[in-house]
Order: structure tokens, then sequence, then C-alpha cells
């Protein structure tokens, strides 16, 4: 089912999938945001597919202001159709692919050297470079217990850099102090 946390006008957060290590701490950074106001858009269920999971992953996308990518030295679950692929991987490299503001996190203490998948390994290794994409993304190396905090701070630097929207007759009201 696709889950939903928080009010419909709300800062909306897309929190894609992650391996299993990471999903008792994605639950709870969840509820967590959810009871700091905002809209946590979750749990796309998994197609099978690539395509199906990259059409459900752009509707997603275009309804959030932020994504967030949780991933850990293990690559997570494999798409059934392209074995070599993990659901992880591939939604951060479609968040990557977005306008929408990305953040990737990664533990503190992941040691790149310690994965065995050499083409995740790589993967990491250009997500944390910048390599990937020319968009600017935030890529964080953290503790899980600050990871509200961080997800929350970016938040509020989105919201303060949107600009004002226009009234629709392109006039805006303003007070004057003379």
């Amino acid at each position: 089912a696709h889950a939903e946390t928080g009010d419909d006008d709300a800062f909306t957060i897309f929190m894609s999938e992650v391996p299993d290590t990471l999903r008792s701490p994605r639950k709870r950074l969840i509820a967590e945001l959810g009871k700091r106001g905002y809209r946590v858009t979750c749990e796309i269920p998994p197609p099978d597919a690539s395509e199906a999971l990259k059409a459900a992953t752009e509707q997603a996308l275009a309804e959030a202001d932020l994504a967030v990518n949780l991933l850990d030295i293990y690559p997570g679950r494999e798409l059934v159709d392209q074995p070599d692929l993990w659901y992880p991987q591939v939604q951060t490299e479609i968040c990557l692919q977005s306008q929408t503001p990305q953040m990737v996190w990664i533990p503190s203490d992941a040691e790149f050297a310690d994965i065995e998948e050499g083409e995740y390994r790589n993967f990491l290794t250009a997500v944390e470079a910048g390599q990937l994409v020319d968009k600017q993304y935030e890529f964080i190396r953290g503790s899980k217990s600050s990871l509200a905090q961080q997800i929350e701070d970016y938040a509020r630097q989105i919201q303060a850099q949107k600009p004002v929207e226009m009234p629709s007759d392109g006039r805006m009201p303003v007070l004057l102090d003379t």
C-alpha cells in the first residue's frame, strides 16, 4: 500500500526504499518527521520490474518537495528483471535524474571497501564524489540519531529558497512604512 503521514498541504518528503539494515531506522524516521508536521510519502509497492518501479518513483517525486535516499554498504533487494540492480540504488538514480531537491545519506561508519558488489561500490563512490549527475544534492555521512534533524534542516533550507507565489492578477500587495 501507499503510505503517507502528515498534512496534505505540508512540505512533502519522498522516502525511498532502503536495504533491510535500515528498515527499522526508516520507520522511526518516518514517524518522527510526521510528528514534526512533514508529509512523508513512502512505501511505494515494490514493482517487480524496473519500468514499473521507475513510473511509481517518478510519480512520487512529482508530488515531493524533497527526496531522501538512505543507503548502506548492503545494496538491498534486487530487481526481478535486472538482478544486477537493487531497489535503493535504482530509486536513488531516478531521484538524481529529477529536479526534486535530494538528500542522500549513508552511515558514518560505512566502509566502501567492505562492499562485496563491485557495481554497487562504484555507484556509492560516484554518488559521494558527485560524479553521476550535474544536479546539486546533499550527501551526508552521519549517525542515525541525528538524521531527522538533518532532514528537517535541509527541508528548511529548501523552503527558504522557494520563490513567493504571485497572486493570479499579477499584483502583490505591499505594506510600506514611511
